[in-house]
């Protein structure tokens, strides 16, 4: 080493001195060798944990979702007509699948307007729960232009979400309170 005031010289080599990491890295540098090649062996081996048990325990101790399907009536109406806890739910359940398309006030942005009288497929409970779940294919779209102008997109089944057929039922529940155009039964 020089001093402060030594010039440094871009031509001299720099000095590699031999010599080990210090001996506590090494130590935990070996350390976590020795404890990788253990731990899966004691644990997966000797403690029998597999992936398949772990997901059968936690089904059986995760929550209970049951779920009875609901489907329409004989008549074809909407068994939720009027359900006042089905209709808030069914708000929600519109703003988390179907806003995206329709609009939060259902008013229509690339899916149609489903607050106006004009129904492009029908205007029945039975009509328009058979077209959520079905989708409609781009070939079939009877509105050609978006209510924003741009074109129409094709609608897939239940809008693309993971949805029940009940959870269908109770959008549809709060779509008609919404618009009284939509009619009950066939």
């Amino acid at each position: 080493m020089g001093t402060i005031n030594e010039e440094v010289k871009d031509d001299e080599p720099i000095k590699d001195e031999p010599g080990w990491l210090p001996g506590w890295w090494m130590g935990i540098f070996y350390f976590t060798i020795a404890f990788s090649l253990f731990f899966p062996v004691y644990y997966h081996l000797m403690q029998g944990w597999s992936q398949e048990n772990q997901y059968m325990e936690q089904v059986k101790t995760g929550p209970k979702v049951e779920e009875t399907a609901v489907t329409l009536k004989a008549d074809g109406s909407n068994p939720f007509r009027g359900d006042s806890a089905a209709v808030s739910e069914g708000q929600k359940l519109f703003m988390m699948t179907c806003a995206a398309c329709h609009k939060p006030d259902g008013t229509g942005m690339i899916g149609p307007n489903l607050m106006d009288g004009e129904w492009l497929h029908g205007n029945t409970d039975s009509v328009i729960y058979n077209l959520v779940l079905t989708g409609i294919p781009q070939e079939k779209l009877k509105q050609k232009k978006s209510p924003i102008g741009g074109p129409s997109s094709p609608m897939p089944p239940k809008g693309g979400a993971p949805i029940s057929d009940t959870k269908v039922l109770k959008i549809l529940a709060w779509l008609s309170q919404k618009n009284t155009t939509l009619l009950a039964g066939k």
